[in-house]
């Protein structure tokens, strides 16, 4: 039997569909479990070989049941600013009134900071701590990136642990890291 090359079976860049997914239930059975019992996975194998479209089958699962999750690619995501922004930005979309927040504020700029949008803003910050700020402020990331990224993790953990709910970080792309800006390293 010849090999068919991948681009033929796949030929699409981007994951599947979950309803298109042919053969691994199992797989995304087995990463539920073990992300709802609390473990840390990182999924390494060659390209085109359905990763991403189990990671994303099981977040999606594990968001419908209750889980907050947050998905990020360091294929969009080029920078340690980028992505702290884009995980703060994530990370409150799962909380109601602050994802409409944070919509309103990137759309119309700060001057939607106005009012019960302030007293919001304030009441979150005091609440989740200052990673609220890299989702309502486009550009401030930029200015510390390294330290905005932390702060964006600490709001993951801030989150997950004043709502009392598990929490996914999904990122996507893991190899980029070794081609962009994401942390310190040699000048």
């Amino acid at each position: 039997m010849a090999r068919v090359a991948s681009r033929i079976l796949f030929p699409t860049d981007e994951p599947l569909a979950s309803d298109r997914m042919i053969g691994r239930g199992e797989d995304v059975e087995e990463l539920v479990a073990q992300l709802h019992g609390g473990v840390h996975r990182i999924l390494s194998a060659p390209r085109r070989t359905g990763k991403s479209t189990v990671c994303r089958a099981a977040v999606a699962r594990l968001a419908r049941e209750g889980t907050y999750t947050v998905s990020l690619s360091l294929f969009e995501l080029t920078d340690a600013a980028a992505l702290a922004e884009a995980m703060a930005q994530r990370t409150l979309a799962s909380r109601g009134s602050l994802s409409r927040l944070i919509e309103r504020v990137r759309a119309g700029g700060e001057a939607a900071l106005k009012g019960a949008a302030l007293t919001l803003s304030a009441t979150a910050t005091a609440e989740l701590g200052d990673g609220v700020e890299l989702a309502l402020r486009p550009g401030l990331a930029a200015r510390d990136p390294h330290a905005s990224l932390l702060r964006a993790l600490r709001m993951l953990e801030t989150v997950a642990a004043r709502d009392d709910r598990a929490l996914v970080l999904y990122v996507d792309e893991l190899q980029e890291l070794a081609g962009n800006d994401y942390g310190p390293g040699e000048p």
